[in-house]
């Protein structure tokens, strides 16, 4: 062969390789669709430093078939939140939704709100599991937020720091594989 066919296989070999290696990075990437503005609200969390947060919290959101949105319309309406509890809530096909700015400490667990973050994962997981959509992108969500603040930090179930079986029993013992 000749030397410059030669070249422009290899050049066409590396090309294959480059766009195969975007495509599976791509694939591994979170997205985030930061929805914090244009959910319900009714008044203002109160906020805090990005260096006070120390612990995650799991939750489920206990019911099937509902969205960041029904959730937010429930925090808002039924328990008078100034809005969504949660700081992410991830959907049954993984999509994750961001909810509130990580800097307000919103409610979603009782005397542990200024220095937690709350994730949701739709749906009720004392019935049913959690999707492996889901699971992976909960993954991801953590090693985004180890990487946003700087640091490790504690993932704990709803039911480790206060009377729930939240985020079900089904999804509880996963907990310590998602993060370590």
């Amino acid at each position: 062969m000749q030397k410059s066919v030669k070249i422009l296989l290899l050049l066409a070999v590396i090309l294959v390789i480059s766009l195969i290696a975007k495509s599976l990075i791509a694939a591994n990437r979170l997205q985030i669709e930061d929805i914090s503005d244009l959910l319900p609200r009714n008044g203002q969390y109160p906020t805090r430093s990005l260096a006070s947060i120390k612990t995650v919290v799991i939750h489920h959101s206990g019911v099937e078939g509902q969205t960041a949105w029904d959730y937010a319309l429930y925090h808002v309406n039924s328990n008078s939140w100034p809005g969504i509890g949660y700081h992410y809530v991830i959907e049954k096909n993984g999509s994750v939704k961001q909810t509130n700015p990580l800097t307000n400490a919103s409610y979603h667990v009782a005397a542990h709100n200024a220095y937690t973050i709350g994730i949701s994962l739709s749906g009720n997981f004392n019935q049913t599991q959690a999707t492996q959509a889901q699971i992976s992108s909960l993954k991801k969500l953590l090693s985004h937020l180890s990487s946003l603040l700087a640091r490790d930090f504690n993932v704990v179930g709803h039911r480790d720091l206060g009377n729930t079986t939240c985020p079900g029993h089904n999804f509880y013992p996963l907990i310590d594989s998602l993060w370590q």
